[in-house]
């Protein structure tokens, strides 16, 4: 998408000095803006494998244990009527912070959100930050611990 308004940029540009119009050049304007907003709010690339310990991560350089993971969503994630799930992007919370993979990845990625399921819930543990402990106590107290 991003060539496209950058190729209409660059035939408004051409067209005005070829032209000698300065108006040409002008309507090029709203179409460099909007190339260089789709160039610059593009997520960053990721690079990584998996190993038996975790998601190793190249680019950025993190490794992300299967234990620290605390939960998998898969955003836009929609069943279509044969039970398959449409792909979106990947979230995984871990104890550091948050990361977003991308859909487009050099494998299906739902068979990556679906491993990266069991492996948090066969890993993760039932730890409650700090900030929700009286919460989860309360839910506890009032649901017990089986359903909470």
């Amino acid at each position: 998408m991003t060539l496209l308004w950058a190729s209409l940029a660059i035939v408004f540009l051409l067209a005005g000095a070829w032209q000698n119009n300065i108006h040409l050049c002008l309507a090029a304007a709203p179409f460099i803006a909007i190339t260089l907003g789709l160039a610059l709010s593009r997520p960053p690339q990721i690079a990584g494998h998996l190993d038996e310990g975790g998601l190793v991560l190249t680019h950025p350089p993190i490794a992300i244990p299967y234990d620290s993971i605390e939960s998998v969503a898969m955003k836009g994630k929609i069943q279509d009527v044969n039970g398959t799930l449409q792909s979106g992007p990947i979230c995984v919370s871990h104890r550091a912070g948050t990361l977003l993979i991308p859909p487009q990845l050099n494998m299906p990625v739902n068979d990556l959100y679906r491993y990266l399921l069991v492996q948090s819930e066969m890993s993760g543990s039932r730890e409650v930050p700090d900030r929700l402990r009286e919460f989860y106590a309360k839910e506890v107290e009032s649901f017990g611990v089986d359903r909470v």
